[in-house]
């Protein structure tokens, strides 16, 4: 048991089943049933095995006296602070039901967002995959069947074919090291970029600076931050804990430097617009100015949530765009690649058909 809540807590939950229990709890709240008894049946009618381990915990933490946000605060990798934070402050204005409907409205508009970015680079994936795929194919079986008709007629090759069948022999002699060091540059390159301080630090530079991604980046950093803090404030959070958990959620280095930096200047009595406009590289001038209607008449909570609502309609419209841009720039490279395979291979052929038929 000990190993599976072990491997439960690595593993995390999917943001689909975390709004599913969300959803279903504030229903059960609202029906008056008791915590522990809602946990036990959200636990029995989970379809994860994992999630449906990490509610029953939480129910033994409940039984036993403790808040149920300290319950949740266990699983780190299930619930992050946002929503910890939310849950400790519906438990303590004693308005639980109200938060957690905040929460899956919240968590269903990220669901949503995400499922926009994501939809829109699986035609590019798919593309790259397959060219890939391709090239791995045509340098295993096709290039070594040639190679023993240029040895057959000792042919003299060109560089570029020289080269070509080097690389072939490589592959085909040692396929599986081959694979293996594949894998391995990826797990190398996640492991920089994902897992160390600096590479995050270079691939939040990287993505704020690349076309197209720079532009949905910024679109959706400035959403995010709408968003999260639009729900904090609605649920009575107070301004500096809204901007802390905010940083908390945000994972580009550059805007949660921003935020807890905005954090820090709000402290000292500064006005959130003033503090933003600092930043017109991160955040748009546009959203500036709203912020700063919103302090200035509070409605801060409004003007928040028709910022998030312009800016994901805004990232809807460019992922919907978003293939027929990143398209050319694959037709490109993928032209160029079979262009060179197609020269290396066809040059030498041609030559033998030359000498053979003067």
């Amino acid at each position: 048991m000990d190993i599976k809540l072990t491997f439960a807590k690595i593993r995390g939950i999917s943001l689909t089943e975390k709004v599913t229990f969300t959803r279903n709890l504030a229903l059960i709240v609202k029906a008056g049933m008791s915590l522990p008894e809602g946990l036990e049946i959200l636990s029995r009618e989970s379809s994860s095995p994992f999630f449906s381990l990490i509610i029953g915990q939480i129910k033994k933490d409940v039984i036993q006296g403790k808040e149920f946000s300290i319950g949740l605060a266990r699983y780190p990798r299930v619930f992050n602070a946002f929503y910890i934070s939310m849950v400790k402050t519906g438990e303590i204005s004693g308005s639980l039901e109200g938060i957690l409907k905040n929460l899956a409205t919240h968590m269903e508009k990220e669901r949503a967002l995400r499922s926009k970015i994501i939809g829109a680079l699986i035609y590019p994936g798919i593309i790259v995959s397959v060219m890939l795929l391709v090239i791995i194919g045509t340098m295993t079986f096709v290039v070594p069947r040639l190679t023993e008709v240029f040895q057959n007629f000792n042919a003299t090759l060109p560089l570029s074919t020289r080269i070509l069948i080097a690389a072939s022999n490589a592959m085909s002699e040692h396929f599986l090291l081959f694979i293996g060091s594949v894998i391995g540059f990826i797990l190398l390159i996640w492991y920089i970029f994902f897992q160390t301080q600096r590479g995050k630090i270079a691939f939040s530079w990287l993505i704020l600076h690349l076309p197209p991604f720079n532009n949905i980046t910024k679109k959706l950093n400035t959403a995010r931050i709408a968003r999260t803090m639009q729900t904090l404030v609605k649920s009575g959070v107070s301004i500096l804990d809204a901007l802390t958990i905010t940083a908390d959620v945000l994972q580009n280095h550059y805007y949660k430097t921003m935020i807890l930096e905005s954090r820090k200047q709000v402290e000292k009595g500064k006005q959130l617009n003033e503090i933003l406009r600092a930043y017109p590289a991160l955040y748009p001038p546009l959203a500036t100015q709203l912020i700063a209607v919103g302090e200035q008449t509070g409605a801060l909570e409004l003007v928040l949530a028709d910022l998030a609502d312009f800016y994901e309609d805004a990232i809807d419209t460019i992922t919907k765009n978003l293939s027929s841009v990143i398209e050319p720039v694959l037709m490109i490279i993928i032209g160029t690649l079979v262009g060179l395979l197609a020269i290396s291979l066809l040059q030498p052929i041609y030559s033998l058909t030359s000498q053979i038929n003067p």
